[in-house]
């Protein structure tokens, strides 16, 4: 919703301003600088919303434009024709036909644009915030160049100052950040440790980079890291984090990945924890961590099925113990 009114309103205001740029005598060209201007504008209207939600920019969107902009028409038409032949089966089958066709070519020529080299510049993050600055930034322009009055440029320009000084006070934040993030995986453990921009991943062996990006991506970004070293999670490790038969040392933290109850047979003592994340369906009960290991917090992840973690949940709130289920409560970030 927000997409499509705001690049209606991107085409109605600046598309014929970006036109009047550029007079092309050839028709051909004429109408090609015409779809390019569309395009153009569109990104305008859309480009603060399209990086909040999707943290991505593509760099080819002038030759999508080409494809999208001339056919959404001819889609448009055949789904209306397609409504009016509703009742004649013979009619609705063939306008059904022609509006597949039309789509099915205009997502083949999208998806092989995506395919080109650097067709998309990602890990962009924008906040709440910088889509207020930017659409400000934009409206002082519209305004300065309507009214012709200086005080929008010296306006839009302060808010540009406020735009950058909240990106180096971000980057400054992510360098200084110490924390760990237990992720929701289906039938896998991962726990990302951000250490300034440095990140080491505790992460089931076994586990697609596809799914744990769908779990872990957009955190990444927004704590702007990348995965460097990867362990398992009853590894050893050296660095910026450390572990031992599962009991790890990270962001000024220690936890420990229960994945079986032997890991915590030969402690004399209860060792001392920040937190227990429970993996792949430890046989063991919340009463038997309470004599084991002192844990300020229990965790269950996706590695465990509901019913054991909500067997543990009603165990955890009977002994006092607070608990999080990441199936139920989402991911969970220590600081």
């Amino acid at each position: 919703f927000q997409l499509s009114y705001l690049a209606v309103l991107g085409i109605v205001y600046f598309q014929p301003r970006i036109y009047r740029l550029w007079y092309i005598r050839n028709p051909a060209g004429d109408y090609l600088w015409k779809l390019a201007a569309v395009s153009i504008a569109a990104q305008i209207g859309t480009l603060p919303v399209s990086l909040y939600y999707f943290h991505q920019f593509p760099l080819y969107f002038l030759l999508s434009g080409l494809i999208v902009v001339p056919a959404a028409g001819l889609i448009l038409s055949a789904g209306i024709l397609l409504f009016v032949l509703g009742s004649w089966a013979w009619g609705a089958a063939l306008a059904g036909t022609v509006l597949y066709g039309l789509i099915y070519l205009v997502n083949a020529g999208i998806f092989a644009l995506e395919q080109l080299p650097g067709s998309l510049l990602d890990g962009i993050w924008v906040g709440t915030g910088g889509v207020v600055l930017l659409y400000g930034i934009l409206a002082c322009w519209i305004a300065a160049h309507r009214l012709r009055q200086f005080r929008w440029v010296l306006a839009g320009l302060g808010l540009a100052v406020l735009l950058s000084g909240s990106y180096a006070w971000r980057k400054w934040e992510l360098a200084t950040q110490r924390a760990l993030t237990v992720y929701h995986v289906y039938k896998a453990t991962a726990v990302d440790v951000f250490s300034g921009n440095k990140l080491s991943t505790v992460r089931s062996s076994g586990l697609e980079p596809g799914q744990l990006e769908y779990a872990a991506q957009n955190h990444r970004w927004w704590r702007g890291a990348a995965a460097a070293n990867v362990y398992p999670p009853d590894g050893e490790a050296a660095g910026q984090v450390f572990g031992n038969a599962g009991f790890w040392w990270a962001a000024g933290k220690r936890f420990l990945v229960l994945q079986q109850p032997a890991q915590l047979s030969g402690t004399t003592t209860a060792p001392e924890v920040d937190f227990v994340l429970l993996s792949h369906s430890p046989e063991v009960s919340i009463a038997d961590l309470q004599n084991q290991v002192e844990a300020r917090l229990v965790l269950a992840d996706g590695s465990n099925p509901p019913w054991r973690a909500k067997r543990w949940a009603a165990e955890a709130k009977a002994a006092g113990i607070p608990f999080h289920y990441t199936g139920k409560q989402g991911a969970y970030t220590m600081e």
